[in-house]
């Protein structure tokens, strides 16, 4: 089974829980922020943090998404349109209706692409640099393997607006 980790909030390591079931462990009209791995986990590295607590040190992991985080706190309209230019170059790859969007509710926007392919950290790592070449917003610590990232419909902490899925 593969495990994705979940936190209420940043201030927590999170639980690791079935991928497949993620939105049932979030609490239906919560105020909070909820963040999510972008990698999956084995069930041996489940049984690691069950003892440990942390997935800190843990590289051996997978995902099937390719995912951008596009900030600018002086100039969200900057980030906008990397976020639109990187979406441009997406569609020569990807079909459109692969391409998920949103506001982050504070500073930028997020771009994923979900794949049939499992993909390395460093494999993850090398396609997304590439891909966003030259786009002065990105920010490059999404490719951390033990990054988590908002999830969409859920409360920004300092702002308290929401992230929200856009159309491209």
């Amino acid at each position: 089974m593969d495990y994705v980790r979940l936190c209420k909030g940043l201030e927590t390591s999170g639980k690791l829980v079935p991928y497949a079931d993620l939105y049932n462990h979030i609490d239906s009209g919560s105020l909070h922020d909820w963040y999510r791995s972008i990698y999956v986990y084995s069930e041996e590295q489940y049984k690691d943090f069950q003892k440990s607590g942390s997935v800190a040190g843990v590289t051996d992991v997978k995902t099937q998404s390719l995912i951008w985080d596009f900030d600018d706190k002086t100039n969200v309209e900057q980030a906008r349109q990397d976020t639109v230019e990187l979406i441009s170059r997406l569609a020569t790859h990807f079909p459109i209706d692969a391409i998920q969007v949103a506001f982050s509710g504070f500073k930028g926007f997020s771009v994923e692409v979900n794949t049939d392919t499992w993909i390395t950290p460093a494999q993850f790592k090398g396609i997304t640099m590439k891909l966003a070449e030259g786009l002065k917003t990105t920010d490059p610590k999404i490719v951390n393997a033990s990054r988590v990232l908002r999830i969409p419909n859920t409360r920004h902490p300092e702002t308290g607006l929401y992230k929200l899925p856009l159309t491209v």
